[in-house]
């Protein structure tokens, strides 16, 4: 994770299975959020949508930034239209 002071790092991909949950994805989040700090960005995007664990970013201080009208992006779900969101966190 390298970028100058202003520009956003972003999580891509942070899950865990049920029944392993209750506080490691608070202890990933923690760990990328100080990596980006020591890198000098500033913000924390994460993109996701109505049927993932948004919850998870709101509780962990995100806050929501846009949102429209995206496919599924899980394959379980194909054809089905969801609300993509994008969160953000300033560091």
């Amino acid at each position: 994770m390298h970028g100058p002071r202003g520009k956003a790092a972003e999580v891509n991909a942070l899950t865990s299975q049920e029944g392993c949950r209750g506080g490691i994805g608070l202890a990933l989040m923690d760990a990328f959020v100080e990596k980006a700090k020591e890198a000098g960005f500033t913000r924390v995007d994460v993109e996701t949508d109505s049927e993932l664990n948004w919850g998870f970013y709101e509780r962990y201080g995100f806050r929501r930034a846009a949102a429209w009208p995206h496919h599924a992006y899980d394959f379980t779900l194909p054809g089905k239209t969801v609300t993509a969101y994008v969160y953000s966190i300033d560091l």
